[in-house]
């Protein structure tokens, strides 16, 4: 079943509207070279499509999309990332992810273009303390990344980039007592 919103008498509503078969293979893999550095990799390719899907346009007349890519899915997604992470000296990491092209519409005609976003951190201990500073989607990348619940047509964007500072602290070092 394929639950998509609609609007039945000036009232959005969800309506079954077909059928969605998701196919595809995910490949992911992590190498350790030494105790603190780790590479990770992680590859997505998937075959979306609307075995069965039809729906009453707003002026009445009947869209079939059998066939057709569903919206906001991508075919092809990747991601690359390196960590360092000694116990006690400065340490970070950086992932890059990849996403494919998406359709906008159901017909297939408007497509999003790939984009590529990396996310950074460092970080410094400093005795029991903890201090990092974290960046996401560092390449300012603005994507759909859902449709609206509410209506047709009406989409999520991503949030801009971002950097924040965390702190942590660690109360016991090994085992705590009790």
């Amino acid at each position: 079943n394929l639950v998509v919103s609609a609007n039945v008498g000036g009232n959005p509503t969800r309506i079954n509207a077909g059928e969605l078969q998701f196919r595809g293979v995910e490949l992911a893999g992590a190498l350790r070279p030494w105790q603190s550095f780790a590479l990770r990799a992680g590859l997505a390719l998937h075959d979306p499509k609307f075995v069965h899907f039809t729906a009453v346009t707003e002026e009445g007349t009947v869209e079939s999309a059998d066939g057709n890519q569903p919206e906001l899915v991508a075919k092809r997604t990747w991601q690359l990332a390196a960590a360092y992470s000694p116990d006690h000296s400065v340490g970070g990491s950086v992932t890059v992810h990849g996403v494919g092209r998406r359709a906008l519409d159901r017909d297939n005609v408007f497509f999003t273009k790939p984009y590529t976003t990396v996310d950074a951190s460092v970080y410094v201990p400093v005795s029991r303390a903890r201090f990092e500073i974290v960046g996401r989607n560092l390449t300012n990348q603005r994507f759909f990344t859902t449709d609206s619940e509410l209506q047709d047509g009406l989409r999520y964007i991503s949030a801009p980039r971002s950097i924040l500072g965390r702190v942590s602290w660690t109360f016991c070092r090994n085992r705590c007592p009790g």
